[in-house]
């Protein structure tokens, strides 16, 4: 795995972006967020291909969608869910990915399961793409259902009441994906699993067709919703990088209010180290417990930038318990997380930290 080798030491890598509130700023981070599955060793690469296309063609499918875009939406619907699967899985350091243009039969409609494929076509597939694996979206099941209210509403013109008849189109969007995951070596399906998304929408207007027109477009939510499903599996199957936000202390008190500024610079250049040594210092003093507090506080979130977790843990409890720091007590559950994931990356790493 020698891929993942390679990437995993970026796990201790964070970005430094940060958010400045009205309070205390907040900086945001990248962590290796664990997979639900654990994929056994030998899966490396993974093809991503569609066997969701309707055998009865696609415009037979396209009946389910009730709208002029149907036919558009479904195939569409499809092809966004491919693609957000496969750049979650470019994104990963367990896994590459290879695109394809396989796109196989599935039910007569498209809208359910069939059996699995069989296992000379998944062997197939692996020989002409080089993979280990294969990823199969095998269903894309859209419903798109529209009811039209009529209604009255007042409104004042020349200081007099005026009705006047409106309509409200809602929309209600429902689309299920089903998926599966392909191991020829072990001949197993490692995954079967199901994905539903659901989106509303309301349109206004004078008349029906105006309310209809005034909805947001059906086609984009599809391919939205699609997308946001295919990333959804993605991080079910693999590891994958998320953007998490921590808030810490920026002022201090006395001959500690210059120090924690410069600290605060230093974190805006991602600097943790420079910040480390100005809080270390306050921390251990005994004279100003706030700001011995803050600056503890502070160190926690230092050490969870630089990956010492166990560390982090033990000022976070130390900043709670020791100088009554609101704050750490959920961040003491954050980090307990943070560990417990960890230990579950190693698994799916085969790694040690």
């Amino acid at each position: 795995m020698s891929k993942t080798k390679n990437n995993f030491s970026s796990f201790l890598i964070f970005s430094g972006l940060i958010y400045l509130s009205a309070c205390s700023p907040s900086v945001g981070i990248q962590v290796l967020q664990p997979a639900q599955l654990v994929i056994p060793d030998h899966v490396n690469t993974i093809a991503v291909i569609d066997r969701s296309k309707p055998s009865s063609g696609w415009a037979t499918a396209a009946l389910n969608l009730l709208n002029d875009n149907a036919l558009f939406q479904d195939r569409n619907g499809r092809v966004k869910a491919v693609e957000g699967l496969t750049k979650t899985l470019t994104q990963t350091p367990r896994f590459a990915v290879k695109s394809t243009t396989v796109e196989l039969n599935g039910s007569e409609t498209g809208t359910s399961m069939l059996v699995p494929i069989d296992w000379r076509d998944i062997e197939r597939i692996c020989q002409d793409y080089k993979v280990d694996a294969v990823a199969a979206i095998e269903m894309f099941e859209p419903r798109n259902d529209i009811r039209i209210t009529k209604g009255e509403v007042t409104e004042k013109k020349d200081g007099k009441e005026i009705k006047r008849t409106e309509f409200t189109a809602n929309r209600m969007m429902n689309l299920r994906f089903g998926w599966r995951l392909y191991d020829p070596q072990s001949r197993q399906v490692l995954d079967e699993y199901v994905i539903t998304k659901n989106a509303t929408h309301t349109g206004k207007g004078e008349t029906e067709k105006s309310a209809r027109t005034n909805l947001s477009s059906g086609t984009t939510c599809v391919e939205d919703l699609s997308l946001q499903a295919g990333n959804e599996y993605g991080k079910r199957i693999a590891p994958t990088w998320i953007t998490v936000h921590r808030t810490y202390f920026s002022s201090g008190d006395g001959v500690f209010k210059e120090p924690m500024k410069q600290a605060v610079r230093d974190v805006e250049t991602a600097q943790w180290l420079k910040a480390e040594d100005i809080w270390a210092p306050i921390a251990a003093q005994k004279d100003d417990k706030k700001s011995a507090g803050k600056a503890t506080y502070n160190l926690a979130l230092a050490n969870e930038v630089l990956g010492k977790l166990e560390t982090a843990l033990v000022f976070a409890n130390s900043a709670y318990s020791d100088y009554a720091v609101s704050e750490a007590k959920d961040y003491i559950e954050i980090l307990k997380q943070r560990i417990s994931d960890s230990d579950r990356l190693k698994t799916q790493l085969n790694q040690k930290l």
